[in-house]
């Protein structure tokens, strides 16, 4: 790729090439993008880094953090960081550039304190279905077998608690 074609006037663009196996194999005046090792996109503060290894990525690290202090740049707050891309599902994070899955503070909180109450025998049965489906979630996270949460739900079968209805009172103690 020419390096100049998107700022050169048309007359005076290279010609397109076939793309070089290595390096060295790119004429004076062209740049093979998919030879680079090292990437980083802006958009207003947001920075994407991209790297190909271990070295180059802690380089450009380093590189980067050399440069926002000596500007005396504020970055983001650390809630707000993340290395690589990734998404929130059922309240999990999966982070696959680092092959990591994270549970959520806000979700262990939530389950702890509902396994609290169904164990003070605190909790109405629709709301100890919905605990079940949480540790449901986590269960697949955390590789569990599927008849892992089977002991969740036996409590709920006998036909006179499904009588009684979602509001009735749930004792996960017995």
């Amino acid at each position: 790729m020419d390096i100049y074609q998107w700022t050169a006037p048309p007359a005076d663009r290279r010609p397109p090439i076939p793309a070089p196996a290595t390096l060295n194999d790119v004429p004076a005046g062209y740049v093979c993008p998919q030879l680079r090792p090292y990437r980083c996109y802006f958009f207003t503060d947001d920075a994407q880094m991209f790297a190909v290894g271990v070295r180059v990525k802690l380089m450009s690290l380093r590189a980067w953090r050399r440069l926002t202090n000596r500007m005396r740049l504020r970055m983001a707050i650390p809630e707000k960081r993340s290395l690589g891309t990734w998404c929130k599902w059922i309240g999990v994070l999966l982070i696959p550039i680092l092959g990591l899955v994270v549970v959520t503070r806000d979700k262990i909180l939530r389950a702890s304190a509902a396994i609290g109450e169904a164990l003070g025998g605190r909790m109405e049965f629709h709301v100890y279905r919905a605990l079940c489906g949480l540790l449901e979630h986590l269960r697949a996270v955390n590789s569990g077998g599927a008849t892992s949460c089977t002991g969740y739900t036996v409590r709920t079968a006998p036909a006179a608690r499904l009588r009684r209805g979602p509001r009735a009172s749930s004792d996960a103690t017995n």
